[in-house]
């Protein structure tokens, strides 16, 4: 064990970050419901690097996009639209490091959500439940408290969002019983434990805070023959997180739909007070898959 650390902090910072060209295809992906929501574009994004896709956590902060790949990897572009053409320049995928090196491939890597706290960007993983932050190209742990040890292997701490007071709000994927188990994250304290109650066989795999101070989540299903289902929710907050009985359902895709497996949301104010909300796919690099990026006008 000792000799294995001691080779990967000698890798650390030996991983490089990939310039990339993307290819933003647009196509339709009609929704079988939507409520306060306008469709302001959907593509599909493809670019030549085997690293690329797996992304799972968004922000969207005026022209910039910022994902994480559960692939252990950083996406940064620069979102610009011309004559109705959308396209995302300067654009790199960067591996995450900590001070043992590159996660890129590895599970400790398997990144999920994406946040920002006091201007730094913070990270969600699952498999090794954990949130990081990324300071200056290095990934240094946050939290990591003993009862996220039972959290699920594989459906760990989907959805990450910053709250209106500078905590975070981390959510678990996997609930029992219709409860999604929730804490509220401050750094040097004990993360605060809620519950949010979920109808149906939908599962939360991503958040974000509007700037009406509102939750919005991205939830999934997906069953082998009827395929995947998302739906997008939006909760009023209080001192514990969600209020559950303020639920609003604001777009709703069934397989039919071209839909596929949605785990990144991010609400941004948007263009003349207009907010956006943003969604992006995880194709787990899985060639019948795609990555899809949505985009929606909020209504109301």
């Amino acid at each position: 064990m000792i000799r294995t650390c001691l080779i990967a902090a000698l890798l650390a910072g030996t991983a490089q970050a990939a310039e990339l060209s993307i290819s933003a295809e647009p196509l339709e992906v009609p929704p079988s419901r939507l409520s306060g929501l306008e469709s302001a574009g959907a593509w599909k994004l493809r670019a030549e690097n085997r690293a690329f896709g797996g992304f799972s956590g968004l922000l969207v902060e005026d022209t910039r996009l910022t994902a994480v790949s559960d692939g252990g990897s950083l996406l940064e572009a620069e979102i610009a639209e011309e004559n109705g053409t959308l396209s995302l320049g300067n654009a790199r995928l960067v591996p995450l490091e900590d001070r043992f090196g590159s996660l890129r491939d590895d599970e400790r890597g398997d990144a999920e959500g994406l946040a920002r706290l006091r201007g730094d960007l913070v990270i969600s993983f699952e498999r090794d439940h954990r949130i990081e932050r990324l300071r200056d190209g290095q990934l240094s742990e946050l939290i990591r408290p003993d009862a996220w040890d039972d959290l699920a292997y594989n459906k760990g701490l989907e959805g990450l969002a910053s709250l209106p007071d500078g905590t975070l709000l981390a959510i678990e994927e996997a609930g029992e019983n219709g409860l999604a188990q929730l804490w509220i994250v401050a750094p040097g304290e004990e993360p605060r434990r809620s519950q949010l109650p979920l109808a149906g066989r939908h599962k939360i795999t991503g958040a974000d805070t509007g700037p009406d101070g509102r939750l919005y989540l991205v939830l999934r299903h997906y069953a082998p023959v009827l395929g995947v289902s998302i739906r997008v929710l939006r909760y009023a907050l209080g001192p514990d997180g969600p209020v559950p009985d303020s639920a609003e359902e604001l777009a709703a895709f069934e397989s039919i739909s071209g839909i596929d497996n949605m785990e990144g949301i991010a609400v941004e104010p948007g263009p003349d007070d207009a907010p956006m909300l943003w969604l992006i796919s995880d194709d787990n690099f899985n060639a019948v898959q795609r990555n899809l990026l949505l985009r929606f006008r909020i209504l109301d």
